[in-house]
């Protein structure tokens, strides 16, 4: 009787073993599947997180500049061209009148009645725009009374007497005539050129002793001299 109660009792001990042992392994085999699923589930977030990314691209561009060029020339009616230093001759006083000798060298000579033209011309080679603007300076101290002419009016440096110098009426002095050169100028568009024209002479009036008898003084003498000097500044325009 007490084998049979020892047969029993191993058997039982068997089943709660085996009971055991499947319960160990179902644990494991839970928790495995768990791992399995959690990891799955990592996996899928990574390639739907990769898969579902927006479109990424890349531009650019970019830009260059080159300094505009900066360039013109300044001449007189024979091409004469003024440079920076302002000591370039200029065929200012060449006289129209051939009854007077014309010198000899660089020498220009005037008298009572004689008269010519110049001008001066602005070449905008330059890739902006440009103005010019004309100063006038004459070294005159025995007063020889030369006359210039702008448009349909008359400028001088020596006194005139009731607006007049030798028969011409004049609006005013040399300061005059370069506000009316700069009222009549216009800004130099690329490629353009500006061109101003004056006429100079020795006025006088015949009818007029006193005149008369100044101009045949400075002729005795023989050597007073008149000399003009004309600048220009070029400058590139703002707008």
């Amino acid at each position: 009787m007490s084998e049979m109660h020892e047969e029993a009792y191993r058997i039982e001990n068997e089943k709660s073993a085996n009971e055991y042992r499947r319960r160990v392994s179902g644990g494991r085999m839970i928790g495995y599947y768990a791992f399995l699923a959690v990891s799955l589930s990592v996996i899928t977030f990574s390639l739907l997180s990769n898969t579902l990314a927006k479109y990424i691209a890349i531009s650019g561009g970019q830009d260059i500049a080159r300094v505009a060029q900066f360039s013109f020339e300044v001449s007189d009616q024979g091409g004469n061209l003024l440079d920076s230093l302002g000591t370039q001759r200029l065929q200012i006083f060449d006289t129209v009148d051939s009854g007077v000798s014309a010198g000899t060298g660089d020498e220009k000579l005037i008298a009572p009645g004689t008269a010519g033209s110049f001008s001066i011309n602005v070449a905008n080679n330059s890739e902006v725009n440009i103005a010019a603007t004309i100063s006038l300076s004459e070294t005159n101290s025995a007063s020889i009374p030369i006359v210039y002419g702008f448009g349909d009016k008359y400028y001088t440096s020596v006194s005139p007497v009731n607006n007049k110098v030798g028969g011409r009426t004049v609006e005013g002095g040399l300061d005059t005539l370069v506000a009316a050169i700069a009222a009549s100028q216009s800004p130099i568009a690329m490629g353009g050129s500006e061109h101003l024209y004056f006429t100079w002479e020795w006025a006088f009036d015949a009818g007029v002793a006193a005149e008369n008898m100044n101009d045949t003084a400075l002729g005795l003498q023989g050597t007073d001299t008149v000399s003009l000097v004309i600048e220009c500044i070029v400058a590139q325009l703002d707008t």
